[in-house]
């Protein structure tokens, strides 16, 4: 096993104390549940005008625990509040993290209060 196999095996250990439940709600599906480590994104965007400077979060969970890939418009209830699934800038709403591509990082926006 590699330096990088063993660093990595180490890593899943640690996985359980980082993550946080999220309720996952897909557009006409059921919600779920899910643990996600939970982090943000700044992301610099130029509209012609100016730049503007937007803070995405990013939510990430074990593509395995879900139903299905994320899409845009759907939600996500984290800590008393909703998030709506989408990239700021028109992009995908998620992507590979890692190199195993078996975990996705969600981009959401904050829209409110529950």
């Amino acid at each position: 096993m590699s330096i990088f196999d063993t660093g990595r095996e180490a890593m899943k250990s640690l996985l359980p104390a980082l993550t946080e439940p999220i309720e996952y709600r897909p557009q006409g599906g059921a919600p779920a549940t899910l643990n996600a480590r939970i982090g943000k994104k700044l992301l610099k965007i130029d509209d012609g005008a100016a730049q503007v400077t937007l803070m995405a979060r990013r939510f990430i969970v074990a593509l395995a625990d879900m139903a299905s890939l994320p899409a845009p418009g759907d939600t996500i209830a984290w800590r008393g509040r909703n998030y709506r699934v989408g990239h700021p800038d028109g992009g995908p709403p998620w992507r590979w993290h890692g190199n195993t591509n078996t975990d996705v990082a969600i981009y959401a926006a904050d829209s409110g209060a529950q």
